[in-house]
């Protein structure tokens, strides 16, 4: 591993951003971010999700208009008038808040440099796993909560190195004032990123659980008095109240309008005060709402979703945890940094609700434990490395471009027809909710122009087309369904008062809650036509299909 491979890396990382990355990880990476903030910011019509309603809200709004709301206003001094109506809008849309995500993903390359360096330990092999991983590639330039936790995470884990580093050279006859005052700037920057971390996801404590008990301990058997201890508390203490009063502020002025001042100042109460981690805690606390979006047994994290993620290099640090559990004789840094995989694992594990992007933060000890001996055998053997590479070169192209890749493609063509109609509605079926804000339609223009079948069967989809023709009867009607069930919705007999006008189709699009037959593509392999032929055919069942229909 050379510095050569992590600079090509990092290259690749930031030039997939621009090219885009057509996949659709989950909805959240839309609707808890760019839905919202597009909507409030360019006036578009969006679908806001309960997450943010104002009664109960369970997400703080600081975050996505830290990346969206930068990105709207880049959004507003480019020509937008110029791309607006062509796919390219959408396509802006799209990459400014990854480009800015993009950006700070590198953040944590520099926070595991200088861990590295404080530990000694090699960066470039840590530095070379983190930027090689998919994960890194793909979900850390992603419009998720779990990729700010990662940074955050990342950067809690620098703070809490470096608090060790200082103590470690710290004796009691020689705590300059400089020395405590560069003490207590990283200690009030510790409680200032645990805050930040609790108000973007409040499961950010599995994280921070266990670097902040090292901390307990590291103050508490330090060679500093009892007077600088407690500045040191204090100053942990003030950063926290500081910051959660100023995030507290901005949630209630956002959810209330601004009313939450009114109650304050004139009836002397907090009513209206919004506390988003608290609204967070009750919500997912309560198992019927955890059922709502799917409980799942406790072993999914550790047997599915890690290696999902981390391939061999994550099975193995789970295999050598059980094994150094019977020899806890080990060296700090090392048992620090395999605990700080492990325990939020397990912690997180205890939640009966688990998907794959949790563990996002957990490839920052991942890439720290990749630089000590027990996992060099697998970084030099031929066999380990290529089965990293492909595991990781096929999760981007998986989950960068083909997952769900046809909602992008189809919203960013359809975008083209329908901007200066007022009344085209758009339908789809068997694939993700597609975000609102790509079709850059203004609010003032909505006629529902935007709906959602997502998992009903066929039968319902044509009822629903029926009454969704017969109710509003738009200008324009599109379809947008796998392409496999192209034909099935061109028979329906419905369509009397309109007239079939195209069918387009874009590649690629992969649904894993609908993939497509194997006998079907077998039966492509098998057949006689030449090769450009049964490449073209097995593109059409890798994408997506628009049917686009007229009033008559």
């Amino acid at each position: 591993m050379t510095p050569t491979l992590y600079m090509l890396l990092c290259a690749a990382r930031f030039i997939l951003v621009f090219i885009p990355q057509t996949g659709y990880i989950h909805p959240d990476e839309h609707f808890q971010g760019p839905e919202i903030v597009y909507g409030d910011m360019l006036n578009f019509a969006v679908h806001r999700t309960w997450e943010f309603n104002s009664l109960n809200p369970i997400r703080s709004i600081f975050f996505p208009y830290l990346i969206t709301g930068i990105a709207s206003l880049l959004s507003l001094l480019i020509d937008t008038n110029y791309l607006y109506g062509t796919k390219w809008y959408p396509y802006l849309l799209l990459i400014l808040p990854r480009v800015l995500l993009c950006f700070l993903s590198f953040a944590n390359d520099f926070c595991l440099y200088m861990i590295c360096k404080m530990l000694k330990r090699n960066h470039t092999v840590s530095l070379t796993v983190f930027a090689s991983s998919y994960v890194t590639i793909v979900y850390l330039t992603r419009t998720f909560s779990n990729s700010i936790e990662a940074l955050i995470f990342t950067f809690f884990v620098f703070l809490l190195c470096e608090i060790r580093y200082l103590f470690d050279k710290i004796k009691e006859e020689n705590l300059s004032n400089s020395k405590l005052r560069k003490l207590l700037l990283v200690t009030y920057m510790l409680g200032i990123t645990l805050t930040l971390g609790i108000f973007n996801r409040p499961t950010f404590i599995c994280f921070a659980i266990y670097p902040l008990t090292v901390w307990i301990y590291t103050l508490s058997k330090t060679k500093c008095n009892c007077i600088t201890k407690l500045k040191l508390f204090c100053s942990f203490c003030l950063s926290i109240l500081s910051l959660s009063i100023c995030l507290i502020s901005i949630d209630s002025f956002y959810y209330t309008k601004g009313n939450f001042l009114f109650n304050i100042i004139a009836e002397k109460n907090l009513k209206g005060l919004v506390l988003t981690p608290v609204n967070f805690l009750l919500y997912n606390t309560n198992k019927a709402n955890l059922g709502a979006h799917g409980l799942h047994p406790l072993w999914l994290h550790i047997c599915v979703n890690i290696p999902l993620l981390f391939s061999v290099y994550g099975v193995v640090i789970l295999l050598h945890f059980l094994k150094i559990l019977r020899n806890t004789a080990q060296k700090w840094d090392y048992m620090f940094h395999v605990l700080l995989f492990v325990t939020p694992l397990l912690l997180l594990s205890l939640i009966p609700h688990q998907e794959p992007r949790f563990l996002v933060p957990l490839i920052t000890p991942l890439s720290l434990l990749c630089s000590y001996h027990f996992l060099h055998y697998y970084l030099k053997n031929k066999f380990f490395i290529c089965l990293w590479c492909i595991f990781n070169i096929g999760g981007v192209i998986f989950y960068g471009f083909f997952h769900q890749g046809g909602v992008f493609l189809s919203l960013s063509h359809i975008h083209t027809f329908i901007h200066t109609q007022n009344n085209s509605v758009v339908v789809y079926y068997k694939t993700y909710m597609p975000p609102y804000y790509l079709l850059a339609m203004k609010e003032k223009h909505l006629v529902g122009n935007i709906h959602d079948f997502s998992g009903k069967e066929l039968s319902e989809l044509q009822f629903g087309v029926e009454n969704i023709v017969s109710g509003t009867y738009p200008d324009s009607l599109f379809i947008v369904v796998p392409f496999e069930l192209s034909i099935s919705v061109q028979n329906f007999s419905i369509f009397s008062k309109y007239k079939y006008v195209q069918h387009d189709y874009f590649f690629p699009h992969l649904s894993t809650e609908h993939l497509p037959k194997l006998s079907k593509m077998v039966n492509t392999l098998k057949d006689n036509s030449t090769l450009t032929k049964k490449v073209h055919n097995l593109k059409k069942i890798f994408s997506i299909s628009i049917l686009r229909y007229t009033k008559l």
